[in-house]
């Protein structure tokens, strides 16, 4: 469960950064950050990850770094929307007349504001990133065989499926059971804190 959160924690720090500068600065600042998430968004994600750890061969954190860096563009997308949402409302402007500092604008008085949204990708990363790692070792690029993974339990017992189904079956219904209930769990939490 390590590299899930460090998935969830990276992206969501470097996004909810990103977010903030290009929905607020705009710009700039905004184009650049936009040309680089939609040049992200070219990429297609799992093989990127395949092929760079599988051609760098530095195993689960490598994946685990990968994963940071391409989750990091939608979430971006995102955190730059809910920013230009509130950017325009009066308490922004109430904000400016009085000369608050842009830094302070941002992270006391939006990214309070936007904190629902954050928290609900965070635990939707979660999940995207336990799936994409279950999957980079099931493929023998993530841990090392012989560590409790649930990808590698797959990959290391799809050939007994017949004579003990449950150590095939109990992996992947952990991996479905755990993915769902966390996007069940960030719905709950978005529509308990937007309120």
């Amino acid at each position: 469960m390590a590299g899930p959160v460090v998935v969830a924690a990276g992206a969501f720090a470097i996004s909810t950064l990103l977010g903030l500068l290009s929905g607020y600065l705009g710009g700039l600042v905004d184009s650049a950050i936009m040309r680089w998430v939609d040049f992200m968004f070219a990429l297609p994600g799992p093989l990127v990850a395949i092929v760079v750890v599988g051609v760098v061969g530095g195993g689960y954190w490598t994946a685990v770094l990968v994963l940071v860096v391409l989750f990091t563009a939608p979430d971006t997308r995102i955190m730059r929307s809910a920013v230009l949402e509130q950017r325009p409302l009066p308490y922004i402007d109430a904000a400016r007349t009085l000369g608050i500092s842009k830094t302070r604008i941002l992270f006391v008085h939006i990214l309070p504001n936007i904190a629902p949204i954050i928290l609900a990708y965070v635990v939707l990363d979660f999940a995207f990133a336990l799936v994409n790692l279950a999957g980079l070792s099931f493929l023998g690029l993530g841990v090392e065989p012989g560590t409790p993974d649930w990808g590698r339990m797959l990959f290391e017992n799809r050939t007994i499926l017949f004579s003990n189904p449950a150590a095939l079956l109990l992996p992947a219904g952990m991996i479905i059971l755990t993915a769902v209930s966390m996007n069940v769990v960030g719905d709950w939490l978005f529509e308990r804190f937007s309120k």
